[in-house]
């Protein structure tokens, strides 16, 4: 949306937490994964200026299940289809029926 993430990214948060009854400055991603068991794909764009490598490091070494991450060089916050397309098809393909 081209606006600073500050202060902008934790007034949509408060706004959304206000209208959906919750506080969504309390989640923890990394201890929800712990709670995960079921196969399940992580996707990163290595550029991401937001979310970092060790976050999502993290959240993956916590999952309890079959696990594959999946990190796109060109890509940062944003839908990998833009910059990282075919890596994308590929790794979701492969994910969800074995298709390369």
């Amino acid at each position: 949306m081209h606006f600073p993430s500050f202060p902008f990214a934790e007034m949509l948060l408060f706004y959304g937490g206000v209208q959906t009854g919750f506080n969504p400055f309390k989640h923890n991603p990394v201890e929800y994964a712990k709670k995960i068991n079921i196969p399940t794909l992580v996707l990163y764009g290595a550029k991401d200026e937001r979310v970092s490598k060790s976050e999502i490091e993290q959240i993956y070494v916590n999952l309890q299940g079959e696990k594959e991450l999946v990190v796109f060089k060109n890509s940062g916050h944003e839908i990998y289809l833009n910059k990282d397309g075919a890596d994308w098809n590929k790794a979701v393909g492969v994910f969800l029926g074995g298709r390369d």
